[in-house]
């Protein structure tokens, strides 16, 4: 008799733990996952706009001697 009630009260404690973990509708749980699909909104933008800014995007020729050369420069001349 002794073993059975032991039994019950373990099996009982079991499905108490797992019923426990099973529930998905817990506040920390729900908070979790709307930062989760907010962070992936987040991303998704960020991508779209990584893409638009690259296509559109030309080189940009950066000339960092050019305060320092004469007005006369050759090399100056050829960019105007």
């Amino acid at each position: 008799m002794r073993r059975i009630v032991l039994t019950a009260i373990l099996a009982a404690s079991f499905i108490a733990v797992s019923d426990a973990q099973a529930e998905d509708l817990s506040p920390l749980r729900q908070e979790m996952e709307n930062k989760k699909k907010d962070a992936e909104a987040l991303d998704k933008q960020y991508q779209s706009i990584l893409e638009r800014t690259s296509k559109n995007a030309e080189p940009v020729k950066i000339d960092p001697w050019s305060n320092m050369r004469a007005p006369d420069d050759p090399k100056a001349k050829k960019k105007q």
